[in-house]
């Protein structure tokens, strides 16, 4: 599931790359196609910000209510661990980092998977696509996680409109 940015774009591409790599052929579809039947069908990967938050449990989209950036987009957390901010936003204009949140949940249909990879912006969601195609990231995660269940937040620097070294900043297992 995908909206379009050019980061989505991207983030697609280097997805499909992946799967392609593997053998494995995903169907895409726009958001605006997405449909209940899609999660009985099989696993969903969601890439921008889901429809109504789906599938998140402790992190929400939500646009800014006051303030200097009203209305643009920041990350709430809902759940707070040990000294965590209750938001994460962008700076700028212009951006010179973003946040997103990958999160990897049961769905809504028995056996099955949603995968969430989205960012305030399109670049912080081509740089969640980006983390979770590298092993090294990837292996640190679920050595943080310890289970496959978790919702993180990514941090990333933006550099000539791309994102640049994106860190993993937050983990909460998801129970």
């Amino acid at each position: 599931m995908f909206r379009t940015g050019v980061g989505e774009t991207l983030a697609i591409h280097e997805l499909d790359g992946l799967f392609a790599a593997m053998r494995h052929a995903v169907p895409l579809k726009p958001m605006s196609l997405f449909s209940p039947a899609d999660m009985e069908s099989g696993d969903v990967i969601f890439v921008g910000p889901p429809p109504d938050n789906a599938g998140l449990r402790g992190f929400r989209f939500q646009p800014m209510p006051s303030g200097p950036r009203k209305g643009e987009i920041a990350i709430a957390n809902l759940y707070p661990l040990g000294g965590e901010p209750a938001q994460w936003a962008p700076d700028g204009p212009p951006a010179t980092e973003d946040y997103a949140v990958i999160s990897l949940a049961p769905g809504s249909h028995a056996r099955r998977w949603l995968l969430t990879l989205a960012g305030t912006t399109s670049i912080g969601t081509q740089a969640a696509v980006d983390f979770v195609c590298r092993d090294d990231a990837v292996r640190s995660l679920l050595e943080k996680t310890g289970r496959a269940r978790f919702e993180a937040l990514v941090h990333t620097r933006v550099q000539d409109g791309a994102p640049a070294d994106t860190r993993l900043v937050v983990v909460h297992p998801v129970r």
